[in-house]
């Protein structure tokens, strides 16, 4: 056992390191994914760029947030405004009324217009350093007239009136490519809301912290079982404070100090705590077994 954790340490540590350099010397910031299906060469004469970044996580209230900036390009000179509301779009089929969204109001300009928006994710906190968060953001668009009215535009006319490009600023988590949703299958019922995309992201930890968690919490189980048959009970005894904060002082090394809840970090570093104090009171009752006299008294009556 003592040979197969050396190999799965090694074997662990390359993937550990380059994720560690990707992370420290890599750009800023993540890759850009396009969310429109027409290249921008294709846009029309009067279009909107969006670019949507995810820069903060927020795992105990289940939210994203994203800095969206855009431009509402139009030569001729309009007089309506871009209005682009962002969804996030719920697979509960029961769910009546509109989904969570945010709406972002672009007026005919070069200069470009940053705003930053809140969404609900989904996910499980618990599962630290294995959580994962999902968003499946929907985007739709429309036009605010001088006078005031809405005209939401056809799907088919906002491909080319509307693009939309994602990216990924995170701390501590990183972001799969999006993926692509037809607008169709979660189109909700008895609303005027029309996507012009759907987009599925995917939010994880990042390598390296994964890792890290697995080979440190696996190092410390061995470490406190070899303390508990090896070392001599008297020492095991008067040292088991320095073992027990030791296997705890852990925790502050592989979850920030933001992560104020129970996660399967916490859960394992106690399983071995039991184990570890489990194990202590089992050799003090064999040992003061054998120093009292009921094996002798036993025999005796035998």
């Amino acid at each position: 056992m003592t040979c197969v954790l050396l190999l799965f340490t090694l074997a662990m540590l390359p993937l550990t390191v380059a994720s560690v350099f990707n992370d420290v010397l890599g750009p800023p910031s993540g890759a850009e994914y396009p969310l429109s299906p027409v290249p921008h060469s294709e846009a029309a004469a009067t279009h909107t760029d969006l670019r949507v970044a995810a820069i903060n996580l927020n795992e105990v209230q289940q939210t994203v947030t994203l800095r969206v900036t855009g431009y509402h390009i139009c030569p001729t000179g309009c007089d309506w405004n871009d209005r682009v509301r962002l969804f996030a779009v719920s697979d509960d089929s029961d769910m009546e009324g509109f989904p969570p969204s945010v709406t972002i109001t672009l007026p005919p300009s070069l200069d470009a217009l940053t705003q930053n928006v809140e969404l609900p994710v989904e996910g499980l906190p618990l599962r630290y350093p294995f959580d994962e968060y999902q968003l499946r953001l929907g985007v739709a668009l429309d036009r605010v007239q001088s006078d005031g009215t809405i005209q939401a535009v056809p799907p088919a006319e906002a491909v080319t009136h509307l693009f939309v490009t994602m990216q990924e600023e995170l701390a501590q988590h990183t972001m799969d490519a999006p993926i692509a949703v037809d607008p169709g299958t979660v189109q909700p019922s008895g609303t005027p809301i029309h996507y012009a995309y759907v987009a599925l992201l995917n939010f994880h930890r990042l390598l390296y912290v994964r890792v890290l968690a697995v080979l440190l919490v696996l190092l410390v189980t061995a470490a406190a079982a070899y303390a508990v048959f090896l070392r001599p009970l008297q020492d095991l005894v008067i040292n088991a404070g320095a073992l027990i904060i030791g296997i705890w002082g852990i925790r502050s090394v592989l979850t920030p100090s933001t992560v104020t809840y129970v996660t399967a970090v916490d859960l394992s570093l106690s399983v071995v705590i039991l184990f570890l104090l489990g194990a202590i009171t089992v050799r003090a009752a064999v040992f003061l077994y054998r120093r009292s006299d009921l094996r002798t008294l036993r025999s005796r009556r035998d």
